[in-house]
Formats: structure tokens, C-alpha cells, sequence
């Protein structure tokens, strides 16, 4: 009895004072059922990175995409717009697509019918796949005014220009100097003078010019050899008689193939 009551004296008192604290359970401290192979097979996937790039990349082609298309409305849509303003002034306007290729009249036929059955042309509009680049406004109805041709800033692909018996001022003239692209360009008895030349000499491109029957003088067209594309030039008998005659005129003018306008027709004279 009496070592009985001393082991049981030795021993700790029970209780939740000196309870023994055990650590929470682990997932390791689990036994896995599954063999040691399925872990090497099994394994948890990583994230798709070219899933990531893919979708990134999606974005960025929708994004470059959507602002074409918004340059592509804006400019149909200033087409659409100042060729309704040229129209309105009696002008007209031409297409590149008909404008610079040599159709038949056939030929020009069958392409306009089949332009027109174009469902995609029918829904949108033509100025969505069609550029002006000719712009006639000789013998209009409605006599120009310089402001008008802020109209043609919008084409901007523009490479002819007829304003034959308009009131245009050399004020005028200055817008039409932003038009790069211009080739041919008829002034014919209009209202400009030699104030209008530092202007058209801005037009890099012009190869044709007309500027007969104008205030336009033989010293002013002198300026014009400045002009490393001109190459042909319509002036009025008055001008060529200022000028000298022909001798006058070839001597100022030379390599540029001169045409004098008698009764507002070039006559058979002319100068390589």
C-alpha cells in the first residue's frame, strides 16, 4: 500500500491544468491512399500563358481594328459631305475608279451596273470605297466665293481642279495651296492676279495649268519656271503679246510646252 500511494504520489495530478497540448492536425500528418506514381501524373496544372497571350493580343488587334474603322467612317463621311456641298453648287465630281482608267463606253457601263448590285455598296454608301479626285466647277449655276473652296480641302486625294468663269480671288487661290496632291489646275477667267502666284508655286505636283484671260501678267508667269513639274501652260493672246510674242514667252518660259487661247480655244501654235 504504502509504494502504491507514492507512485501515485510521484504522478501528476490529471487535469485540463496540466493536460498535454498537442499541435493541430497537418495536412501532412494525413496518410495519402494514393500511390507515389499518381502525383507525378496528376499534378495540379499551371496557368496558360499563351491563353493569356492569346487573349492580350485579341485585344490589341480589336483595338488597332476599331480605330481604322473609326478613320475609315470620319472620312466617308467628310467625303459624303462635301461632295453634297459640290453638288449644291452645280458642280461635279469624279471617282479615281472611273477617272483614271481608259473604259469604253461598255465597259464603263457594266462596271457602274455592277457597283451599284454591290450589296456591301448598297448598305454602306460609294464614299466608303470610292475617292474624288477630280472636281469640276466650270459654268456652275451659282457663282463661287473664295469660301466655297474649303469644300475641296476634303478630298484628300484631289488632283484636278476646273473653276473655268469663276469669281475666284487670289484669297482664294491660298486654300487651294494646301492641296498637295493637285496635278491639273484651270484658272481661266477667273478674278486672280500676280498675288496668287507665290501660292500656286506651294503646289508641288502641278503639271498643268491654266490661267488665260486673268490679271495674270507676262512678268508674274515668270515665276512659274520655279515649278520643277509643270510642264504645260495656257495663257491668253494679251499675255503673249505682253510678254514679247513668242520669242518673249520662250525665252522666259523654257521646256514649258505653251498653248495661247484665242476665243477661249488653245490655238495650234505651240512650243516644246
Amino acid at each position: 500500500m504504502t509504494s502504491n500511494r507514492a507512485s501515485e504520489a510521484r504522478m501528476p495530478a490529471r487535469g485540463p491544468a496540466n493536460a498535454v497540448k498537442t499541435p493541430p492536425p497537418t495536412m501532412a500528418s494525413y496518410v495519402n491512399p494514393r500511390p507515389s506514381w499518381y502525383h507525378g501524373c496528376m499534378a495540379t496544372p499551371t496557368p496558360r500563358r499563351w491563353l493569356r497571350y492569346s487573349l492580350r493580343s485579341m485585344l490589341g488587334l480589336v483595338t488597332v481594328f476599331g480605330l481604322w474603322l473609326g478613320v475609315q467612317v470620319n472620312r466617308a463621311e467628310q467625303q459624303r459631305r462635301a461632295v453634297a456641298a459640290i453638288e449644291r453648287l452645280g458642280g461635279k465630281v469624279h471617282y479615281d475608279w472611273k477617272w483614271r482608267r481608259g473604259w469604253t463606253e461598255v465597259e464603263l457601263n457594266r462596271e457602274v451596273e455592277a457597283r451599284k448590285s454591290a450589296r456591301l455598296r448598297k448598305l454602306l454608301g460609294d464614299h466608303y470605297f470610292d475617292t474624288v479626285v477630280a472636281v469640276d466647277l466650270m459654268y456652275p449655276e451659282n457663282n463661287l466665293t473664295d469660301p466655297d473652296l474649303d469644300y475641296l480641302l476634303e478630298f484628300p486625294k484631289l488632283e484636278q481642279v476646273w473653276l473655268t468663269h469663276q469669281p475666284i480671288t487670289d484669297k482664294g487661290i491660298s486654300q487651294l495651296a494646301h492641296i498637295k496632291t493637285l496635278r491639273i489646275l484651270d484658272l481661266q477667267k477667273t478674278a486672280i492676279s500676280d498675288a496668287c502666284l507665290d501660292d500656286i508655286l506651294r503646289l508641288p505636283n502641278l503639271e498643268w495649268l491654266n490661267v488665260g484671260e486673268t490679271r495674270v501678267t507676262a512678268r508674274g508667269l515668270t515665276h512659274l519656271l520655279k515649278m520643277p513639274k509643270l510642264r504645260e501652260l495656257y495663257i491668253s493672246a494679251e499675255q503673249l503679246r505682253t510678254a514679247g510674242g513668242w520669242e518673249g514667252m520662250t525665252k522666259a518660259l523654257p521646256g514649258i510646252r505653251i498653248l495661247v487661247l484665242f476665243d477661249s480655244e488653245p490655238s495650234e501654235l505651240e512650243w516644246d
